[in-house]
């Protein structure tokens, strides 16, 4: 019986550089998806404009986050965007745009996501 031969080293090689390709192209797509996220968010915001200085400072960005984890951020990087976002202040949320972003275009960036997996990071 001359059997079958598997250079299982091979396959496991093969596996890892597919691994990182996916991972490393999920963290491109989700640079994209927040760049999106903040593009949105600075076009929607629902206050006025007095300086630009909350809508300038609304920023994202995507990276890894543990073994086979990514991250995606969309935040205010001005120190009362916590007032215009959270109920307790004084607007009561009415003025919030970084957590309504983000459920509108969750599931649109996890499609992506998918579709991005499936091709194996090609």
């Amino acid at each position: 019986m001359s059997g079958i031969r598997v250079d299982v080293n091979q396959a496991l090689r093969q596996l890892t550089q597919v691994e990182q390709r996916t991972l490393s192209a999920c963290v491109t797509y989700g640079q994209a998806a927040a760049n999106k996220m903040v593009k949105t968010a600075k076009q929607t915001r629902p206050w006025t404009d007095h300086t630009h200085l909350a809508k300038n400072s609304l920023n994202g960005g995507a990276s890894k986050a543990g073994a086979g984890r990514v991250r995606i951020e969309l935040a205010h990087g001005i120190h009362y965007g916590v007032y215009l976002e959270l109920k307790r202040f004084r607007h009561k949320g009415n003025l919030a745009i970084v957590f309504p972003t983000v459920k509108k275009m969750a599931p649109e960036i996890i499609q992506g996501w998918g579709n991005v997996i499936r091709r194996g990071g090609a």
